[in-house]
């Protein structure tokens, strides 16, 4: 009764390390995902696109404060975008320049903040969004 006991418990101990085997393959697999250097090169320009059209909307606004599209919160949701992605963008050239692992936290950081500023008051203002 004994052995019978301690090869169950083996058994179920080793389908336990199976799943957790699993689990790590899951995990590893959605945080290894490389993101090359050319990625990089091409989300970084993206997000320069849509700085310039910011940074154009932020200098209208600067004439123009009376205007809905320049509200306050419009102009700090447009600014804190802006920091944000070029913070981003940095590590990752950085990373890209160097040869280092290329953080794809980072990258879809910053593949979020680009949607943001595409559906944001600048590019509303300026026709650019749909």
């Amino acid at each position: 009764m004994k052995k019978l006991l301690a090869v169950a418990l083996v058994a179920v101990s080793l389908g336990g390390c199976a799943q957790l085997q699993q689990i790590k393959d899951a995990y590893d697999a959605v945080v290894d995902v490389k993101v090359s250097p050319k990625s990089v090169v091409i989300i970084a320009s993206s997000f320069n696109t849509l700085k310039a059209g910011a940074t154009q909307y932020l200098n209208y606004c600067r004439t123009n404060l009376e205007r809905n599209v320049c509200s306050a919160e419009n102009r700090r949701i447009v600014i804190r975008s802006v920091k944000t992605g070029t913070a981003l963008r940095d590590q990752l050239q950085e990373a890209a320049r160097t040869g280092q692992n290329i953080p794809t936290a980072t990258f879809n950081a910053l593949k979020q903040v680009i949607t943001d500023l595409g559906k944001s008051p600048a590019a509303e203002s300026f026709g650019v969004a749909k």
